[in-house]
């Protein structure tokens, strides 16, 4: 048996907090992904995102990571969920994820990330 099979979420605590926001293009039916090249989950899709600064709020680390990773400014991010990511090697991350379909800028690769719009109805979930 799994040492986290009868999790304790009630006392559960994790060692950092984060974000991950879904950048959509509801005309063009796209949702903004990228390619992680750093950090957790290096080589994989994902969406903008990370770690919270030291006294930041979720919502300026949805602002900064996305200014950050894709070069996108989102606009009125919503929190939709929250997330609770316990790894076997015993690291603990709480996140939360914000969608938007408000933005500015253009995407752009940046040294953490190779952005792409991607189909809704295309989305690479391997």
């Amino acid at each position: 048996m799994n040492k986290y099979e009868n999790m304790d979420w009630e006392n559960w605590k994790p060692e950092e907090k984060g974000v991950v926001v879904y950048v959509s293009d509801k005309k063009n039916n796209k949702l903004l992904l990228m390619i992680k090249k750093t950090g957790l989950g290096a080589g994989k899709v994902n969406a903008p995102g990370g770690r919270l600064e030291k006294g930041e709020s979720f919502y300026e680390a949805v602002i900064r990571e996305c200014q950050e990773e894709v070069y996108v400014n989102p606009i009125k991010p919503e929190k939709r969920a929250e997330l609770h990511f316990q790894f076997v090697s015993g690291y603990a991350l709480y996140g939360e994820a914000f969608f938007t379909d408000e933005w500015e800028g253009e995407i752009k690769e940046s040294d953490e990330a190779d952005p792409f719009w991607c189909d809704m109805d295309k989305i690479p979930w391997e």
